[in-house]
């Protein structure tokens, strides 16, 4: 079994997703994220307007399983960050597009030498564990694959420039970094911090300053949290993943399984409703009642039980005389996107504090403005973020718990490509003991 599921479980929880249309969304089905949205904000001016100012330059590597135009990759850039399109790849990709820039920015400033390199890296899930990588790489410096531009005579470099005063890293801005890399050295886990090749680790001096928001609600069991603190800012903040870091649509209907289905294996005449199964699903819906997740003005919000019947084939045996009773709580409830919005604002304004050339945003546009509802509410979190800790009241949190923090961790389950059924079928299972969360080290001390 897996996660404490059996495989004949396992099957009739595909089957029913599958049949109800319960399967876990591709990101062609999201949102932006907001790494997006900052790559949107920040300022592009390869020429400066003025003789002392820098050459701004931005550049944007799409997520972790996806490429631009087409359909995501599932296995193994989605499940377990590696392939064409994982984190290695990714970084690769980051390094050519600011070779790009580089030569970009001596292509049209022909009169100009490079007498600096600055950057600021942004990253969300993978993409945060990728924004560390790729940090690391940037701090080798001559070592890495700076020095490979150099060596090929295509940095243009001022002739008093210095390798380990001149070129800086002035912000890390990560959100909920989740490594979550499985390969044949840790048997495919990617719950561990066994990450093949990725350095994660952030050195008390890699950059002037490192944010990371972390999200209070995500507890999946396959998003292990890999922290940057100590010595790091880390601003624990009410959320799962992804309403933090983006990605979610305005507005979406949740229709899932909180709580793991239970099974009962009984002779085929057996009333479903008669079951241990059934009677320990009442149980747990009066749990999932109890968390309060229901907001009294969504008239399509709906909590019960769900129960069916599973049949093995046919064998000619005894057991042709059984079948298996599931049943679940099951929540049907409208969520909306806009809690990352808050979180882009407070990423926005740690950056711009930190010198980051940011654009304001525009809070009459419809893709990052806020419902009224969430402001007092944003005030508050940009304190909290400053700040470093922080709460709000009661009726808040009731408010973001009802309508604005995804239930992430759940039971809808997927059937896996290639393999058994089992290898990716509860890919929102929850982490039996709350989030597993890996301290920041040197690589070189993992394992």
């Amino acid at each position: 079994s897996v996660l404490g599921v059996g495989e004949q479980e396992a099957q009739a929880m595909v089957q029913r997703c599958e049949a109800h249309h319960l399967d876990p969304n591709s990101s062609y089905a999201n949102d932006v994220s907001n790494i997006w949205r900052l790559y949107e904000l920040y300022r592009d001016d390869p020429v400066p307007r003025e003789a002392e100012s820098p050459s701004i330059f931005r550049v944007y590597v799409t997520g972790i399983g996806t490429t631009t135009g087409k359909p995501d990759t599932l296995f193994p850039g989605q499940a377990f960050g590696r392939g064409a399109t994982g984190v290695l790849a990714k970084v690769a990709e980051g390094l050519t597009l600011l070779e790009k820039a580089l030569i970009r920015f001596r292509d049209e400033n022909p009169e100009s030498a490079l007498a600096r390199l600055e950057l600021d890296i942004f990253g969300f899930s993978r993409g945060a564990a990728a924004a560390r990588h790729f940090a690391n790489q940037i701090l080798q410096r001559e070592q890495g694959s700076l020095g490979d531009l150099r060596r090929a005579r295509k940095l243009g470099l001022a002739a008093d420039f210095n390798w380990q005063n001149d070129v800086a890293i002035n912000f890390i801005g990560l959100f909920d970094t989740v490594a979550a890399i499985g390969g044949w050295d840790d048997w495919g886990d990617p719950t561990d911090d066994v990450n093949g090749g990725i350095d994660l680790y952030l050195a008390p001096d890699a950059a002037r300053q490192v944010v990371h928001l972390v999200a209070r609600d995500e507890y999946r069991h396959n998003f292990a949290l890999n922290r940057v603190a100590p010595p790091h800012r880390e601003i624990v903040l009410p959320g799962s993943h992804s309403d933090l870091g983006g990605g979610y649509q305005p507005l979406d209907s949740e229709r899932l399984y909180p709580i793991r289905p239970r099974s009962s294996w009984v002779n085929r005449a057996t009333t479903p409703n008669r079951t241990q199964a059934y009677q320990q699903a009442q149980r747990d819906t009066e749990l999932v009642h109890q968390a309060d997740l229901l907001d009294p003005q969504d008239r399509s919000a709906l909590l019960g039980i769900d129960v069916w019947e599973h049949f093995t084939p046919v064998s000619g045996e005894r057991r042709d005389w059984m079948k298996y009773v599931l049943a679940a709580p099951y929540l049907e409830r409208r969520v909306y996107g806009h809690l990352s919005r808050v979180y882009l604002r407070v990423m926005h304004l740690l950056a711009l504090e930190a010198g980051v050339p940011l654009d304001f945003i525009d809070e009459q546009d419809n893709k990052l403005s806020l419902p009224t509802e969430l402001l007092s509410i944003k005030d508050k979190l940009l304190t909290w973020a400053k700040s470093g800790s922080g709460a709000l009241d009661a009726e808040e949190e009731r408010l973001l718990r009802q309508r604005y923090i995804h239930l992430s961790a759940n039971w809808n389950a997927a059937a896996g490509s290639g393999g058994s059924v089992l290898d990716v079928a509860f890919v929102n299972a929850p982490a039996e003991r709350g989030r597993i969360r890996h301290t920041d080290r040197p690589k070189e001390n993992i394992r």
